[in-house]
């Protein structure tokens, strides 16, 4: 079992792969490595891939202590240097997003590239009370003294749960329910989950935000009942030159999972063009990126914006 010991954690990890350019996969709340598994897979065929339980979950360590971002995003900067990673692309869900835009904050020379999947800058009232709900449901699961009862709650707790994350869609099709009731089992304890949501509760990119200099690819969905695409969108409006990109509805909190895909379609065509040499110069805004071509093509779209772009070399469009 391929285990790194930093910052004085066992961190679990799965790398597959062995192309020149690394893509690195960090999951979301409460999800361990598995959640990011079959996408993967697919980036395994062109890129080195890594994908790995964050503290608190899956087969890596469960520290008592209640976690941050930035401690996350430090496991994860002290797991690339234990495997010899000196750049690479970022893709993260949800919290996961908040991982990757801290380690592109706190280490702008490891992030070559980030994908921001249905994430947010900070927690906002609409968010508040989702995690009361969750924090409630975990309770009575910590509180049930008999075994049996324990797990009925558990089991309908991550039916309840399953309602915010996905679509109707998605969970109408034959075995999804049972199966991702199975995923979830003894995924994470109740330490684990206390201390991971202590990330979503703490985290606050406002201050520092647009100061990320690396592309930045933000995805929302418009059917995500957790993270409404105007919270999301944020984080497009205030990162230099991110591009945005919004799935529609019926697709939830977890496009990943529900369009896998139309996912890697987006998400790859955009890493790919950070492995391309320049081959002409673009100009950063907080809303888009425009592109002024060297070559004998146009662009695909050029978003106008009222506010005095940044200028910077690259072949972005």
């Amino acid at each position: 079992m391929p285990i790194a010991q930093v910052n004085g954690v066992n961190i679990y990890y799965e790398e597959n792969g062995a192309g020149t350019e690394t893509v690195i996969f960090i999951a979301g709340f409460t999800a361990d490595h598995v959640a990011w598994k079959d996408m993967a897979r697919r980036y395994s065929k062109q890129y080195r891939t890594i994908i790995f339980d964050n503290r608190g979950v899956g087969r890596s360590d469960c520290p008592t202590s209640p976690y941050t971002a930035e401690m996350l995003a430090d496991d994860t900067k002290a797991l690339c240097d234990a495997l010899r990673v000196g750049r690479a692309h970022f893709i993260g869900s949800s919290m996961g997003g908040q991982i990757v835009m801290m380690l592109a904050h706190k280490y702008p020379q490891l992030v070559k590239s980030a994908v921001l999947a249905n994430s947010i800058m900070k927690v906002e009232g609409f968010l508040t009370g989702y995690l009361q709900l969750l924090e409630g449901q975990h309770e009575l699961i910590r509180l049930a003294t008999d075994k049996k009862y324990a797990e009925m709650v558990k089991q309908v707790y991550t039916q309840v749960n399953l309602g915010w994350i996905f679509s109707s869609k998605y969970l109408s099709a034959p075995g999804v329910i049972a199966a991702q009731i199975e995923f979830g089992r003894n995924l994470i304890t109740e330490v684990g989950f206390c201390n991971q949501i202590n990330v979503f509760q703490t985290f606050d990119a406002s201050a520092w935000l647009e100061r990320i200099e690396c592309p930045c690819l933000v995805i929302a969905s418009d059917a995500d009942k957790i993270l409404p695409v105007s919270a999301v969108q944020v984080i497009a409006r205030m990162i230099p030159g991110a591009e945005f990109h919004v799935f529609p509805a019926p697709v939830g909190h977890l496009p990943h999972v529900e369009v896998p895909d139309e996912f890697y379609k987006i998400t790859s065509t955009f890493i790919a063009k950070q492995c391309r040499p320049s081959c002409g110069t673009y100009v950063r805004s907080p809303v888009s990126t425009f592109f002024l071509p060297t070559v004998d093509h146009l662009p695909q779209r050029v978003i106008l914006s009222s506010t005095p772009p940044k200028i910077g070399s690259g072949c972005f469009h």
